[in-house]
């Protein structure tokens, strides 16, 4: 928490104004505390004390143009813009869409006649796409841009494959794909190219198996996959190259678990895997410590149908994972991410049936990107986050000179946060009484709360001003003394992200009274 504390002492008076940064949550036990001397109730400051949603995400419709946006695949480039493969049913064709820093540009890669049910993008080196895909349901095949012009070849057209296929890009920039066999061996097979020619290999053919993979390269190169064995006991398995042979075992077997899986390898190439558990309509999380295997559920309250939905992992910089995932049951886009304890969860998107085919990235700040499909308007949806401007809170008072009886103090309150959405709570505490009209528009004085309180707007590149006057209302003669200072807090909140600032300022005419300091928790 950063704190700020000015002094200034005159000969009759001092005032200390304390700036500090402090949740919602905070603000109203440091609230309360500093109001025990008014006759403010507890419910007023409940009512009066605004609350504000986890995370600042921003959605934009990036694709309307027919029925566009499934299966979603998103990345993002050196400079943290967003790059979205998808699939255009209306065309059945192949679709990129990518953000230059001012407009989204949108091309058809291959199709018509493109049918799929998997697509998976990943950025080379120089920021160029590249993009494996199912054709047809029978071929897999493989695109990427040269910097010139769209190059486009069949991988594997030997029977019906490709479906599931998961995209990575080795150090060269050469493409390795996981993907499943339908046809001749039920499997799951790996595929990558060495710069001259593509090499196949099958990895798991143990049943009707290789559904819903993920592939992940390590440190060395080597690949990593998660999968569904989908032979009757629909378990969630990982295969992985440890430079000589493949090694297998079963991570899930409680029910039928593994359905659209997710895996991300940690600074110690361990795996982490996000997963549909179909029997418990669950959502949950498997990681690997080096020693053994931990499975818990993340979300219990609604859980991510698997043929039209998804979850995508990502681990951020202290290896803590996130997901985005869609809930069938409340047709929602959410996000479950760990701080270290615990899970957080929240609703990213809720208007109308979103979510589905959802590809989650963190930029350099750790802000979650995610691209998904709009089923109730077939629309391909972009949300993210993104940094808020700081909010910042100034509290000044007059006379500097001093305080005498009869007297009259005039606060000035100075916000400014460019564009953000504010509530400001400024109670008055008992010991004073406000000066009808004195309250500059747009704010108004609450008689019932005893507050000054404004919701609004904050300017683009300027301060909103705002200023009151109280009286202590004694009458007499000579310099002020009170038994009790004067002490005003208030309390500036940005409606779009959990943070507020507080500024305090108190009065007393001959002792020096210390404020209450509002402490994260």
């Amino acid at each position: 928490m950063n704190i700020r504390i000015s002094l200034l002492i005159t000969s009759s008076v001092v005032f200390i104004v304390v700036l500090c940064l402090a949740p919602v949550k905070t603000m109203n036990t440091a609230a309360q505390s500093y109001l025990e001397m008014s006759a403010q109730s507890t419910a007023e400051l409940a009512q009066a004390l605004p609350q504000s949603p986890t995370s600042n995400w921003h959605i934009e419709t990036v694709d309307s143009d027919g029925g566009v946006g499934r299966y979603t695949s998103l990345a993002l480039d050196g400079s943290n813009r967003p790059h979205v493969s998808y699939y255009d049913v209306s065309n059945s064709a192949i679709k990129y869409a990518w953000y230059n820093g001012t407009n989204w540009r949108i091309e058809t890669v291959d199709g018509p006649g493109s049918l799929t049910s998997a697509i998976s993008l990943a950025l080379d080196g120089s920021d160029w796409p590249h993009i494996s895909y199912c054709h047809n349901f029978n071929k897999l095949k493989y695109t990427w841009y040269n910097g010139t012009s769209w190059q486009i070849e069949t991988v594997d057209s030997d029977g019906e494959v490709g479906s599931g296929n998961s995209l990575a890009l080795d150090e060269a920039g050469h493409p390795h794909i996981s993907y499943h066999d339908d046809n001749n061996d039920t499997a799951l097979k790996y595929a990558w190219h060495d710069g001259a020619d593509w090499h196949f290999e099958i990895v798991d053919s143990a049943g009707y198996t290789g559904w819903f993979t993920s592939l992940a390269l390590d440190s060395a190169g080597h690949p990593h996959i998660s999968y569904q064995d989908g032979g009757g006991n629909n378990d969630l398995k990982y295969a992985w190259y440890d430079g000589t042979d493949w090694r297998l075992e079963t991570v899930d077997s409680l029910g039928s678990v593994g359905r659209n899986t997710s895996l991300a390898l940690d600074k110690s190439d361990y795996p982490h895997i996000s997963y549909y558990d179909h029997t418990n309509g669950v959502l949950k999380y498997a990681r690997y410590d080096g020693t053994a295997w931990h499975l818990e559920i993340v979300d219990a309250t609604g859980h991510t149908e698997y043929a039209y939905g998804s979850t995508s992992l990502v681990l951020d910089g202290s290896d803590h994972p996130h997901i985005s995932y869609y809930t069938s049951n409340s047709q929602n886009l959410k996000y479950a991410w760990h701080d270290g304890a615990d899970w957080q969860i929240e609703t990213v998107d809720s208007v109308g049936d979103v979510g589905w085919g959802t590809s989650l990235a963190l930029d350099e700040l750790g802000q979650a990107h995610i691209s998904y499909f709009d089923d109730t308007h077939d629309d391909l949806k972009y949300a993210y986050q993104a940094p808020s401007p700081p909010i910042l809170l100034n509290k000044q008072v007059a006379p500097s000179s001093g305080l005498h009886n009869n007297g009259i103090l005039t606060y000035t309150l100075i916000l400014s946060g460019s564009n953000l959405s504010i509530r400001l709570w400024d109670p008055l505490p008992i010991n004073v009484r406000y000066i009808d009209g004195s309250v500059t528009p747009p704010a108004v004085y609450s008689p019932t709360a005893r507050a000054i309180i404004w919701q609004g707007k904050l300017p683009a590149n300027t301060a909103q001003i705002i200023r009151f006057r109280v009286t202590p209302g004694i009458t007499g003669s000579g310099s002020l003394s009170l038994s009790l200072p004067i002490v005003n807090t208030a309390w500036l909140t940005d409606t779009e992200s959990d943070r507020s600032v507080s500024a305090t300022a108190i009065v007393n005419g001959r002792f020096v009274y210390l404020p209450f300091v509002v402490r994260n928790r």
